[in-house]
């Protein structure tokens, strides 16, 4: 299922630890904060490959000791990290930060862009369980994730919220050469009689690396989504921008 954002308080059940460290007064501690697509393991290390920034490389053993020695359970974050000026190193067109002291954060939840078919079996896009979003804020494409920040109101049954979903779909056979459309569903699992409950923001990240096979061309693709409720405007997306975050961004 897509969800909200998780929180710290589901982290800490997850992984046995809070997901929040001590910041330490230091005159040159600095931070950074964003959206982070995480790669590695407990037993080769992590990297932090940030949206449109850099890359930071986490303390590892002070990082283990906060989420637990399982490591993390999803591959994107929202993240906070502080680090000193001394752990910046210069590499190929840009910089890594090195021993970076994680301060807090996110889960955000990713999941795979469907083919239509699938989609059709799994009652997405049925339409008594499309419904409107109120609106679409954020909309982003980066190393392999597409990402969007909507508004929705929820439905509540006997006083309790149902857990809606997102889901992207793609219809492999109306692809074109250098353009991609996609279809983001909004599915609240429940009849159009239900009472509407309040507007929540919700944070989801679409993988969709594995479509770039299906794009025919080799320049930028202008990606376009279509959603009830919102008018989105189409989007140029490099190709490189369809890899995965687990790789070198300055080479």
């Amino acid at each position: 299922m897509k969800k909200k954002l998780l929180t710290l308080a589901l982290l800490a059940m997850t992984a046995g630890a809070t997901f929040v460290g001590c910041k330490e007064d230091h005159k040159s501690t600095r931070m950074v904060s964003g959206f982070f697509t995480v790669a590695g393991d407990v037993n080769s290390g992590y990297t932090f490959y940030q949206d449109y920034g850099g890359i930071v490389k986490p303390n590892m053993p002070e990082l283990l000791s906060l989420i637990g020695k399982d490591g993390f359970v999803e591959d994107r974050i929202i993240g906070n990290f502080t680090f000193y000026d001394e752990d910046v190193k210069d590499v190929a067109g840009g910089k890594v930060i090195e021993n970076a002291k994680f301060v807090s954060g996110e889960y955000m939840i990713s999941w795979d862009a469907m083919a239509k078919g699938l989609a059709d079996s799994k009652g997405v896009t049925l339409a008594d369980s499309i419904f409107s979003v109120s609106r679409v804020t954020e909309l982003w494409c980066y190393r392999g994730f597409l990402n969007v920040l909507s508004y929705a109101p929820v439905s509540v049954k006997d006083n309790k919220i149902i857990t809606p979903t997102y889901s992207l779909v793609y219809d492999p056979t109306s692809i074109v050469p250098n353009r991609l459309e996609l279809f983001l569903y909004y599915n609240r699992h429940s009849s159009m009689e239900t009472n509407a409950g309040p507007i929540y923001d919700t944070y989801n990240s679409f993988s969709i690396s594995e479509l770039a096979s299906l794009i025919p061309g080799n320049d930028s693709v202008e990606v376009t989504v279509r959603v009830k409720g919102a008018e989105l405007k189409p989007f140029k997306v490099g190709r490189k921008d369809f890899r995965r975050g687990d790789y070198e961004p300055y080479k």
